[in-house]
């Protein structure tokens, strides 16, 4: 990954499954979190919360950099600004995240 896009976080389920799992990736190291998800949103929640209080964990943008891995999807969702992208469009909500 480039500059632009380290760190990143990689969420990883499927609905169907109902859980979700949110994995750390800094430079080489993979950091997963013990915490599981019953749903996307709330997986995304948890990342936008952590790395507002850890802002390391924003990409240079001082946004989140996020990759959506379902397994047997042909290609998964790289999103290099995904609060900008992806959170402001699907959750009307988010401006209570941090409460």
């Amino acid at each position: 990954m480039s500059r632009f896009t380290n760190p990143y976080f990689e969420t990883r389920g499927e609905k169907e499954n109902g859980v979700y799992e949110v994995v750390r990736h800094k430079g080489n190291e993979q950091l997963p979190f013990k915490e599981k998800f019953n749903s996307l949103k709330e997986a995304r929640k948890f990342i936008y919360q952590y790395a507002h209080k850890n802002p390391e964990w924003l990409n240079i943008n001082g946004d989140i950099s996020e990759f959506n891995f379902k397994e047997g999807r042909k290609q998964n969702s790289w999103h290099r600004n995904v609060i900008e992208k992806v959170y402001k469009v699907l959750y009307k909500d988010l401006n209570e995240w941090n409460e």
